[in-house]
């Protein structure tokens, strides 16, 4: 397995440890799809958390504060070379 894949697979396990606690009973995963493409002779690593329908508006701070919880967790995972994550709410876009 490659770094980027682990780290995919890292990546997508924590946000499903943790995800709950962050955000509560307002959303619920439906699916988390993790992608790479290579750029400038780099793997780029990208994972996008479809929300299933029917919770609020995604609120961009608390989404960031995730992200941020989530990199803190990696770099205790000895990963430092994490990948964009995306948050899409199906009934209301991305974040």
């Amino acid at each position: 397995m490659n770094e980027t894949n682990r780290t995919l697979q890292t990546v997508e396990r924590l946000i499903r440890a943790r995800f709950h606690k962050q955000f509560g009973d307002r959303y619920r995963i439906d699916s988390i799809v993790g992608s790479s493409f290579d750029r400038r002779d780099r793997e780029v690593g990208y994972i996008t958390v479809y929300l299933t329908p029917g919770g609020p508006p995604l609120d961009h701070q608390e989404t960031n504060n995730f992200d941020i919880l989530l990199k803190e967790e990696l770099i205790g995972h000895d990963i430092r070379d994490w990948p964009a994550i995306a948050f899409v709410a199906k009934d209301h876009g991305v974040s």
